[in-house]
């Protein structure tokens, strides 16, 4: 057979890979991951045959319709090809580019502060590619700096296909303590690059960009016009720190085009520490890569205990890359049990209730007593009007500023605001009424001291940091900073671009039994005022923000498995002390997170951010939930953010956006209380909160769909579009920049399937004008073969029914000012 590939002519002889569907792994010297294969749904357009081979100039994997080739002399990769069945193949890389280093690795050296020192894999004088087990291994050995400056490293590569999923797996290792020479080396390995992609940076289509999976999803638009790095680790910007776990929405990137698309993955059900990547260097390459992460032991060997994959999707933009990760992510332990399943979360999460947010404490302490009254008695009343407007039949109560000592302050919770007993007598009421009070927790961060603010007065706790048995369980740095090793976020004596509410702020380390302890505690206490949600605010994902250089503390110093495990740990805790006293508390963190999914009985979400969020340019797009709605569900916490400057408010139709694309996304609706207030007195809030009145009552009267659902590709919608505006600077310059938002957004989604009742297909517009709108809607096929087709108003009000004989190809949908319909096909049992 002949291949050409990359403009080199090869005759090879294919082996063919044995890792197909269900396989035991290959073997390519002991050092591929227990993660390895099986378990994914195939490609199912790939042409084959599919295997590795090297021949000479270049190495050629082969699995399904992805195509891979690396430089046979420098191990770079310099070709992904999507090679589908009557399909020209689609290049992702630049035609005749060199390619980037295959790996970057970081070393430190921890006795004096040493590094990063950065080694590539260019730098190795020997490469040697082999063909083993239907893969290829590589070997860098023979590094200059090996006997003149202690950098004693072999690295192997592999690199495996998979014939089923149409990935290729690459997994790696780092060998240490090279002979002859004796002693150990002072040089850590604390990271890799690995694999090193540079792809095609000219625009391709309407569809053309980059999926990160921090922000819970976000997509930069092409055209790549400026030149940018970004080492995207947390939810919120580029230069916060933290890692992966704290955006850990799914562990998957793309490129994508309207025809196709590159999918970068990571196979990590253990929680390992890695950051996402991208750099753009104009009309030459976008560099989408994952940095992983090790505990910082000097000479110590490391390696991936997971794979990274490289595959390709088709049409479909970045959901078709992201039907591909989960191919792979619903064989995980995080996907073992659906909604419909589960016998943990709170009846009023599954109902699709909304929630209403509101701040009790400012400067002067409480100051809920004209709204709720001094001890909460009027807090039943003041749901019960919201959800008359709403017209539904439960809501959730997430106060701000319960804590002690002001809103996001912790550990030092308790007495709540404005009193234990008052929160008991109201948690009473508002149960009575099917209504529910969630309660946000700082989890491991810890405010030890702050300014007077709008959450809460100033306090002064910062004796307890001269207290050792106290600060045995914070985090420490590796560097000395003030003379002490104690890690902390000192915001209190800043005097430019701070944020008051932090103050001095210093951090529990997750791999301390004192964090369990303290954290079962406070939930404990949570828990007796009745309380239905506590969610771990600040622990980003269930996350720890920093990594800890305690030696005094068991774990390994540096990134490790401690930062998520030491969550999963006290949240199951937790959750057995519920379970024990016959109780229903619920937990949620801020972000999602999937390895966190059976811990967690909904998330305080962010999917619904419009522009520059998490970072500039970037799009919420709803990566998490549309992976997994079925398992868990998601709050749109305040429905502040991604909007511009979150202090400055945005055109009000984007607010109303921002709110639809929650809706339709199947989120729970949970604004601040302020914003959508029961009698506006202005345009903006007169906006805002019809829009918020008509969609929030929706998820309960639709749950089937748009909480217990799949969430599907959305209908084709033809649409006018609106020109609005977001607003940056500050209060004394602000900047209104213009932005093109549709005016009618969807989402479809899949009812489970019972016994009793057979699956359908539901699909949910809401008007984001305050003008009517009509729309054309493509069913693409998503009815074919339904039973019946009923297009129902926002309150199951039947609107027009089509039977079997008589659906058609488009329905013309006309929608009032913010209104919501309901478009559903419903199926014929087949169980």
């Amino acid at each position: 057979m002949v291949h050409q590939v990359a403009g080199v002519m090869s005759v090879i002889v294919l082996v063919l890979s044995g890792c197909s569907d269900g396989s035991a792994p290959v073997h390519l010297g002991g050092i591929l991951p227990n993660s390895y294969g099986g378990g994914e749904d195939s490609s199912g357009d790939g042409q084959g045959p599919d295997g590795a081979v090297v021949d000479g100039a270049v190495v050629v994997v082969h699995a399904g319709a992805t195509v891979v080739t690396l430089n046979a002399t420098t191990a770079a990769l310099i070709s992904v090809q999507r090679v589908a069945t009557g399909s020209p193949a689609i290049e992702f890389l630049p035609h005749g580019f060199a390619g980037v280093p295959l790996f970057t690795l970081a070393l430190t050296r921890p006795s004096d502060f040493g590094g990063p020192l950065q080694v590539q894999s260019s730098d190795f004088r020997s490469i040697k590619v082999t063909h083993e087990d239907g893969g290829v291994v590589v070997r860098f050995t023979d590094h200059p700096g090996a006997y003149n400056s202690s950098v004693d490293l072999n690295v192997t590569a592999t690199v495996v296909p998979n014939a089923t999923s149409g990935k290729v797996h690459f997994g790696l290792a780092i060998e240490r303590s090279l002979s002859p020479k004796p002693q150990k080396s002072p040089w850590a390995v604390q990271a890799a690059i690995y694999p090193g992609i540079a792809t095609r940076a000219d625009k391709a289509g309407t569809n053309d960009g980059v999926l990160l999976p921090c922000g819970e999803g976000s997509v930069l638009p092409g055209p790549f016009t400026a030149a940018r790095a970004v080492g995207q680790r947390t939810g919120f910007s580029a230069a916060a720190g933290g890692t992966i776990n704290r955006c850990g929405a799914a562990q998957v990137a793309a490129r994508v085009t309207d025809e196709a698309g590159l999918v970068l993955e990571a196979h990590d059900a253990g929680g390992h520490q890695k950051q996402w990547l991208l750099q753009i260097v104009p009309s030459q390459y976008v560099r989408i890569e994952i940095q992983h992460f090790w505990p910082e032991v000097p000479g110590a060997a490391v390696g991936l205990a997971y794979s990274t994959t490289v595959g390709t999707c088709g049409v479909g933009g970045w959901r078709a890359a992201a039907d591909m990760y989960k191919s792979w992510a619903v064989t995980q332990y995080w996907a073992a049990t659906r909604l419909t399943e589960r016998d943990d979360v709170p009846p009023i999460l599954l109902s699709g209730a909304p929630g209403l947010i509101l701040g009790i404490q400012n400067g002067s302490g409480y100051c809920g007593a004209a709204a709720l009254g001094p001890n909460l008695e009027k807090l039943p009343d003041y749901v019960a009007a919201y959800k008359s407007r709403l017209q539904t039949p439960r809501a959730l109560f997430v106060p701000y500023g319960w804590e002690n000592r002001g809103t996001w302050a912790g550990i030092q919770y308790f007495p709540a605001v404005p009193s234990n007993a008052a929160w008991a007598q109201a948690n009473r009421a508002l149960a009575a009424a099917g209504d529910g009070s969630m309660f946000l927790v700082s989890g491991s961060w810890w405010v030890v001291k702050r300014e007077e603010s709008g959450g809460g007065p100033a306090f002064d706790d910062s004796a307890v940091l001269h207290d050792p048995t106290m600060t045995a369980m914070l985090v420490k740095t590796q560097r000395p900073q003030n003379g002490t090793t104690l890690w902390e976020d000192d915001q209190y004596n800043m005097t430019i671009a701070k944020q008051p509410w932090r103050g001095l702020s210093v951090m529990l380390c997750h791999g301390h039994p004192d964090t369990n302890a303290t954290m079962v505690d406070t939930f404990r206490q949570i828990r007796s005022l009745g309380v239905t949600v506590a969610s771990f605010d600040q622990d980003i994902s269930g996350d720890q923000f920093e990594p800890c250089y305690d030696p005094n503390h068991s774990h390994t110093p540096g990134f490790g498995t401690y930062m998520l495990e030491g969550f999963r740990e006290y949240t199951r805790s937790i959750n057995a002390e519920t379970r024990a006293a016959g109780e229903r508390m619920g937990l949620s963190s801020e972000q999602t997170a999937e390895l966190a999914i059976p811990q967690m009985s909904t998330f305080w979400s962010r999917q619904f951010a419009q522009i520059d969020y998490p970072t500039a340019g970037f799009e919420g797009v709803g990566l998490f939930s549309y992976l997994y709605h079925e398992f868990v569900p998601a709050m749109a916490a305040a429905m502040v953010q991604g909007q511009g400057a979150n202090n400055l408010r945005p055109h009000p139709l984007l607010r109303a956006k921002a709110m639809a694309d929650a809706l339709v996304r199947g989120l729970a609706l949970v604004p601040f209380t302020q914003d959508v207030p029961l009698e506006a007195t202005d345009s903006w809030h007169a906006a805002v909160s019809e829009a918020f009145f008509s969609y929030g009552g929706v998820p309960p009267r639709f749950a089937d769909h748009l909480v217990l659902g799949e969430t599907l590709h959305p209908l084709e919608l033809d649409c006018a579009e609106l020109l609005v505006f977001y607003t940056v600077g500050n209060r004394t310059h602000p900047v209104k920049k213009p932005i093109t938002i549709p005016a009618v957004v969807t989402g479809s989604f899949r009812s489970p399937h019972t016994l009793q009742k057979a699956s359908s297909v539901g699909s949910v517009f809401a008007n984001v004008a305050n003008t009517t709108q009509v729309v054309q809607v493509g069913l693409g096929g998503s009815a074919t073969g339904a039973e019946s087709l009923t297009l129902f108003d926002a309150h199951r009000n039947t609107l027009q029914k089509w039977s079997s004989g008589d659906i058609p190809d488009r329905v013309n949908v006309s929608l009032k000012s913010f209104q919501v319909v309901f478009l559903e096909a419903s199926f014929a049992s087949t169980l």
